[in-house]
């Protein structure tokens, strides 16, 4: 039996030596294969688009299945040659347009990764791939393994050969108004023959499909877009160069108002796309430029600036205020400019030093910020002492090293930009072509004339782009106020004294005033005291103020005036009448603040007093000498003034409520009636209780 066993096994490994030798050229001729690579482009509906105009450089790696690097020399078909050599396991093939490149012979089990990197242009240029590319037979690693005949098919989405833009001008939180229009400018250009075909564009709102126009193998688009009307580009090639820059100008972007072009406006550029905020200037296009880019116009940020000076000993108070009005009217729109509006005061100097940054530094500890609120007028106030300077509105000047980047929310997101200085109203900022008028109030001065001084108190402004103006309002005091003083007396006439009292920050007032009149002369002032007190300017600012008293007398009779002139202006002052005996004195005027060119009108108005009939009483003496001649009535004035101090009494019955027995009853009835019904409970329980305890020890007794 175990010869017989080892007999067919001999067979079976004869048979298996010869022919397994016989089966080995076969084997290893059927390890070769094929691996195919071509390019289809489909539209929405997965139909095959005619006339696909690329073909695609490819970039094979191949590495064998023992981890080798794929070298040697295969055929291939469908390409710009018929063999490729791997060296190091790579190779690129050019893949004509509409054609299927096939590699022949490739080794079993032959991992291969295909990456497109270049697409072939119809005149045999090459370019980046800008169209969407896919496939489903290779894995997540561009690859494959070769373990029989595979091709590779790519899908290009034939929409994506081709691009669409649409540019929508609007304007940045009520910087600009409707009737605004925007001139996009815009070139495209092309070396290698791109279909340029269906290259047009519309504008929202009109129905007419526009060609760009052609020039020198260019294609440009410049139109006027109204605002808030969207212009759409369609038919542009991925891959063609543009640039919206208009070299006939030094400005890249247009908006113009009322016909006018404003070179100067802010621009900001934002896409909807997942690739976040770029910008549109220029490049070539590709599907990330694709989609609805905004245009926010925003004005430029303008500023101004009121300097303090003085230029009279009479001003140099240091603590005493000086108002100023500042208005706003935004020509744009053709109202005033409300909202607010940022001022920085301080000292002159620490001022124009920051102003020279504008940068986000913490403010210097010199220096005050607020925002002040408009009326709806646009006004609002200012208050500064000698040598002080307001900044109004804000912007920033970009060639600063400290300056920081300009936010503006756009859409609930944010872009920041560092070469304009827009208007942005939550900053404070004052918009470009706003009015500017700023006025000096208070009464009493005058403004000398200077290179950035008006000759008047106020000066009005109107800046078209992003600049400054600077009022230096350096005062002289005004001496051209008057004082009339007029005496009037009703009954017998005289002299009467009058001390005028001026009141004013300054010690260094003139003492000497003229006064004509019914008299004539000099009147002489005497400093005599001082005294501190809150002064509060138009914005509210308080400061603590030193003021000089000086004082001068003048007599004069009923019917008398004098008026005194070279009065300085926004003095207090102050008219006082030594107290007249046997006179009343009624007065107007007395007290006020002299302004310029302005004569103040005091009158003083005495009443002699003069006695009348009814104050003379002499016959009532004689009751007094019959009470002394006869004392006894005297008893009976006495008893009969008594009784009426009677009634008095009469409040005593209201006492008789007092005494308050009745409670005390009503507690007594209460406690007898609850007392009497416990005892009775308690009794009837004993009762009850022993008639059960002595019923219980029988009839123990019994059963014992």
């Amino acid at each position: 039996m175990n010869k017989r066993s080892f007999f067919p096994a001999a067979v079976m490994l004869s048979l298996f030596l010869v022919f397994g030798s016989i089966c080995t050229p076969v084997m290893a001729a059927s390890t070769d294969h094929d691996l195919s690579i071509g390019f289809t482009a489909v539209d929405d509906s997965g139909n095959t688009a005619a006339n696909f105009p690329y073909g695609y450089t490819v970039s094979v790696s191949a590495v064998t299945e023992s981890g080798d690097p794929l070298t040697g020399t295969y055929n291939i078909t469908g390409a710009t040659v018929s063999t490729v050599t791997f060296t190091d396991g790579k190779c690129d093939i050019e893949i004509l347009p509409g054609s299927t490149a096939t590699f022949q012979g490739l080794p079993d089990n032959t991992t291969v990764t295909v990456r497109p990197i270049r697409r072939i242009r119809t005149d045999g240029s090459t370019d980046s791939i800008y169209e969407k590319i896919s496939t489903t037979d290779l894995d997540s690693n561009n690859s494959l393994i070769l373990d029989s005949d595979k091709s590779i098919s790519y899908t290009v989405d034939s929409k994506s050969i081709y691009t669409s833009i649409s540019i929508l001008p609007t304007f940045y939180k009520d910087s600009w108004t409707d009737d605004c229009e925007y001139l996009f400018h815009m070139t495209f250009w092309d070396e290698h023959g791109l279909d340029l075909s269906e290259f047009s564009y519309t504008i929202e709102g009109d129905p007419t499909v526009y060609k760009p126009t052609s020039e020198n193998n260019n294609l440009i688009i410049d139109v006027k877009v109204p605002m808030n009307k969207k212009l759409t580009i369609n038919g542009i090639p991925t891959g063609i160069h543009f640039s919206n820059y208009d070299f006939s100008d030094s400005e890249e972007h247009h908006l113009y108002w009322k016909g006018n072009v404003q070179n100067l406006s802010g621009t900001f550029f934002a896409t909807t796309t997942s690739t976040g905020y770029k910008y549109l200037s220029s490049g070539i296009m590709d599907l990330t430029y694709s989609g609805l880019w905004t245009i926010y116009y925003s004005r430029r940020a303008v500023m101004a600036s009121v300097t303090k000076f003085v230029a009279d000993p009479s001003l140099a108070n240091d603590d005493n205020l000086y108002d100023f009005k500042v208005t706003l009217y935004d020509t744009v729109h053709d109202r005033p400019h409300t909202g607010k509006v940022q001022v920085i005061t301080g000292p002159y100097q620490s001022v124009q030093a920051y102003s020279q940054i504008y940068g986000p530094a913490q403010l210097p500890s010199d220096l005050t910020l607020r925002l002040a609120e408009t009326d709806e007028n646009g006004s609002f106030y200012i208050s500064l002492k000698r040598n002080e300077m307001a900044l109004i509105g804000k912007n920033y000047d970009f060639e600063m090293t400290n300056a920081p980047w300009v936010v503006l929310n756009l859409n609930s997101s944010e872009i920041y930009h560092t070469e304009y200085d827009n208007y942005n109203p939550e900053d404070g900022m004052i918009p470009a072509l706003t009015r500017i008028t700023i006025e000096e109030v208070g009464d009493g001065y005058q403004v000398l004339s200077g290179p950035n001084t008006p000759t008047d108190k106020f000066v009005e402004w109107t800046p078209e782009y992003a600049q400054e103006m600077n009022f230096q309002c350096v005062n002289t005091r005004t001496f051209d106020s008057s004082l009339n003083l007029k005496k009037v007396v009703e009954g017998k006439n005289g002299d009467f004294d009058f001390t005028i009292r001026l009141k004013d920050p300054s010690d260094a007032l003139p003492t000497t005033y003229p006064y004509t009149g019914d008299k004539s002369g000099n009147l002489d002032f005497t400093l005599v005291s001082s005294e501190k007190s809150t002064k509060t300017g138009l914005d509210d600012r308080t400061s603590e103020v030193e003021h000089f008293i000086y004082e001068a007398t003048i007599s004069l009779k009923g019917g008398e005036s004098i008026t005194i002139s070279d009065l300085p202006g926004a003095c207090e002052y102050e008219v006082i009448e030594k107290d007249p005996s046997g006179y009343t004195v009624e007065s107007t005027g007395k007290t006020g603040t002299f302004a310029s060119s302005k004569t103040a009108e005091v009158v003083f108005t005495n009443k002699e007093i003069t006695p009348t009939p009814s104050s003379t009483p002499s016959p009532t003496p004689t009751t007094t000498t019959t009470t002394t001649t006869t004392p006894s009535p005297t008893p009976t004035t006495t008893t009969t003034t008594t009784p009426s101090a009677t009634p008095s009494a009469t409040p005593t019955p209201t006492a008789t409520p007092t005494a308050t027995p009745t409670p005390g009853l009503v507690v007594t009835t209460g406690e007898g009636g609850l007392r009497r019904p416990i005892v009775v409970t308690i009794s009837i329980g004993m009762i009850v209780t022993a008639a059960i305890l002595g019923d219980i020890y029988l009839r123990r007794k019994r059963e014992d």
